[in-house]
């Protein structure tokens, strides 16, 4: 299971619609962070054996899967990892030079009607 608020929070709505371009895209690549991080806890948690003792069954797997992705979620808001910060540097040339083609190519049309 993946839990993620913040990805269907930031999906549409009027919020979303008053995000600069800049905005949209640091909160995109700071879900994608979330959700690796979760991943990778999630894989870093199934590497340790179980003994049986105290397995909790389903209610514990339900409830790691919420704290992981609790987790995961602060830590990419708190920048602690920075993979959305150098998928935001990586992205950003390409947003401004889409965002320029928009006002200087009357939204991005680049043909002869003009």
């Amino acid at each position: 299971m993946v839990y993620t608020s913040s990805v269907l929070g930031q999906a549409g709505g009027p919020a979303a619609a008053r995000k600069t371009p800049e905005e949209r895209l640091k909160g995109a690549c700071q879900d994608f962070e979330a959700l690796f991080l979760q991943q990778m806890l999630k894989q870093m948690r199934k590497s340790i054996p179980k003994s049986g003792l105290l397995d909790g069954g389903m209610a514990e797997d339900i409830y790691q899967d919420m704290l992981y992705s609790s987790v995961a979620e602060q830590a990419s808001r708190a920048e602690g990892f920075g993979i959305a910060k150098a998928l935001y540097n990586h992205f950003l040339p390409a947003l401004e030079a889409h965002s320029s083609r928009k006002v200087d190519g009357f939204r991005g049309s680049e043909g002869g009607h003009g």
